[in-house]
């Protein structure tokens, strides 16, 4: 199927599925497994915590896109420190980007830091991760 990015936009609104746009095509999002999805509900129940009383908002797979590099991407989780808008598909001042069992380069997401982990990680692992976690998030609200 050919989709340039300008066109994936209304494109991706008639799809049953979920795609991203990845290296100029639409890319399906694969369908995750039960380990990797409580991983990711874990991460968002520790996140909840975490962000309490703050003005941050943690979203679970908004739409992100990147203009610069032409991509449109679904991150599991994105800590958002800007306005909240109900209606909008796309967080406005995004500074956390969190992906279980994908490593991708965010680069182009300025100001905003990238974690990823295995949904195979060890507990002790992933209180590592939640400890960068915790880092970000102190950091965008002092």
């Amino acid at each position: 199927m050919s989709v340039s990015f300008d066109e994936f936009g209304p494109w991706e609104d008639r799809q049953e599925r979920l795609f991203e746009f990845v290296d100029g095509k639409p890319v399906l999002l694969p369908k995750s497994s039960q380990l990797r999805s409580l991983l990711i509900s874990y991460l968002l129940a520790s996140l909840k915590h975490f962000v309490e009383g703050t003005d941050l908002k943690v979203l679970t797979r908004p739409r992100i896109t990147l203009s610069a590099i032409a991509e449109v991407r679904y991150p599991d989780i994105v800590v958002d420190a800007g306005t909240f808008v109900a209606a909008e598909r796309e967080p406005s001042l995004p500074v956390l980007v969190i992906d279980v069992d994908r490593e991708r380069d965010w680069s182009a997401l300025l100001d905003a830091r990238y974690l990823t982990i295995p949904a195979t990680a060890s507990p002790s692992e992933v209180s590592r991760f939640l400890t960068k976690i915790l880092a970000v998030v102190r950091s965008r609200t002092r």
